[in-house]
């Protein structure tokens, strides 16, 4: 396993969505993201557009407001397959 070098988003899903898409260029076997703060977004918009949901693991701080509102009421504009991706809530199983 090889860690990447640590990125800026400063908190813009936009600019960690071209992290992301700049990354998969440089490393196509590309297995994980892990975010300290926002920018969630952004890297599940890429990875869906990529077909890359499930293939590369997500792990995010991102816990907002609207994050979690989507969860407890379902009304998020997320796709289901994000929600806990996006609220930050995995098992151990999500990380083999």
């Amino acid at each position: 396993m090889e860690i990447l070098d640590i990125q800026y988003a400063y908190d813009d899903s936009k600019i960690a969505g071209k992290i992301t898409e700049e990354m998969l260029k440089l490393h196509s076997d590309l297995r994980g993201v892990y975010l300290a703060a926002s920018g969630t977004d952004g890297v599940c918009k890429v990875l869906k557009n990529k077909s890359l949901v499930g293939k590369v693991k997500v792990i995010s701080n991102d816990l907002t407001t609207r994050n979690e509102q989507g969860i407890k009421t379902r009304t998020d504009p997320v796709p289901a397959w994000t929600e806990r991706i996006c609220a930050g809530i995995f098992s151990g199983d999500d990380f083999i």
